[in-house]
C-alpha cells in the first residue's frame, strides 16, 4: 500500500546524508493518479495520493534541501470518477487536460544544495519524456561535490539509453565546465548518479 511514512522510514533506517529519488511525484490536486503513457493495456502508474512526495521524505528524514526535477506532467484521475483508466489520456506535456501534478527525478540533502541544474533529454519516439537533476552541495568539509540523479528510459532496442546516456555525458561536461568558467576549485570528481 502507497506510504511516504514507509518509504521515509526506509531510507531513515540508512542514515544517510544524501538521497536521490527517481520516479517520484508531487500531486498537489484532489485527483488521483497519473496513467500510464503506453497503448498496452491501461495501468494506473500510481496509488491516488495528494503529497509533494520530495519534500515530505526531506522532512521525514530532517533534510533542510530538496531540489525536485519534473519530467511530466500528472494527468489525475478524478477521486469518483466513472470513467475507466482506459478512457483517459496519459501523462505526457502535449496533452490539455486535467494536471494536477508533476513526475520526475530529486535530490534531498541534508547539507546546503548552492546550485541546481535540471537537464531535459530530447524525447525519444513517443515515449515519455525523461531528465536529470544536478545538485552543487557543500559539504561540511567546506568541499563541493555535484550531485546528479537520473532515470534513463526503457526501450527495448537500446536506443533510447543510448541516446540519453550521450546526453547525460554532455550534461556532466557542462557541469564541469562551470567550474571552470566560475574560477572555483571546486572538485567534481564526486559526481554520483544512476
Amino acid at each position: 500500500a502507497y506510504s511516504v511514512d514507509r518509504i521515509s522510514q526506509t531510507l531513515a533506517n540508512q542514515n544517510p546524508d544524501i538521497v536521490r529519488l527517481q520516479e517520484i511525484e508531487d500531486n498537489s490536486s484532489s485527483g488521483e493518479s497519473r496513467m500510464e503513457p503506453t497503448a498496452a493495456p491501461t495501468r494506473l502508474w500510481s496509488t491516488p495520493h495528494r503529497s509533494h512526495q520530495p519534500q515530505e521524505i526531506a522532512t521525514h528524514l530532517n533534510m533542510d534541501y530538496c531540489a525536485f526535477a519534473p519530467a511530466v506532467k500528472s494527468r489525475v484521475v478524478p477521486r469518483h470518477s466513472k470513467c475507466l483508466p482506459s478512457k483517459l489520456l496519459p501523462p505526457t506535456e502535449e496533452h490539455d487536460g486535467p494536471y494536477g501534478g508533476y513526475f520526475g527525478n530529486a535530490i534531498l540533502s541534508k547539507y546546503k544544495i548552492l546550485q541546481t541544474e535540471h537537464y531535459a533529454y530530447r524525447k525519444f519516439k513517443r515515449k515519455t519524456r525523461r531528465n536529470a537533476v544536478a545538485c552543487l552541495i557543500e559539504l561540511p568539509s567546506s568541499t563541493k561535490i555535484w550531485v546528479v540523479t537520473t532515470h534513463l528510459g526503457v526501450h527495448p532496442s537500446g536506443e533510447e539509453q543510448y541516446q540519453q546516456a550521450k546526453e547525460l555525458l554532455e550534461f556532466l561536461t557542462y557541469l564541469e565546465n562551470i567550474q571552470v568558467h566560475n574560477n572555483d576549485s571546486t572538485t567534481t570528481g564526486n559526481v554520483a548518479g544512476t
